[in-house]
C-alpha cells in the first residue's frame, strides 16, 4: 500500500511499501509536464500505429481482390521492424 504525504504546496511524498521502505518526493510542475508529454508521446505513437494498420489493411484487402489466400506456413523469425515515414 502506497502512502501519500503533502511535502510543501508544490511537492508530494510517495511511500511505497514493499519488501522494502522505497520514498519518492516528487515536484508537482514536474508532474504536470511529466503527463502532458506522456500523452503527446502516446498520441504520435498511436499516430504510427494507426498508419502501419492502415497500410496492412490496404495489403490484405489487394490481397482479397487478387485471390490470394493463407497458407500455413512455419514460425517466422522477425529480425527488424521498420517504421512507415
Amino acid at each position: 500500500m502506497d502512502v501519500f504525504t503533502k511535502v510543501s504546496d508544490s511537492e508530494i511524498k510517495v511511500v511505497k511499501i514493499e519488501t522494502k521502505e522505497v520514498a519518492n518526493t516528487y515536484n508537482y510542475a514536474f508532474l504536470l509536464q511529466q503527463k502532458k508529454d506522456i500523452q503527446v508521446q502516446k498520441d504520435r505513437d498511436n499516430l504510427q500505429r494507426d498508419k502501419e494498420l492502415a497500410e496492412v489493411n490496404l495489403l490484405i484487402a489487394e490481397c482479397i481482390k487478387l485471390g490470394i489466400v493463407a497458407k500455413a506456413v512455419g514460425p517466422i523469425e522477425v529480425k527488424e521492424v521498420v517504421p512507415i515515414k
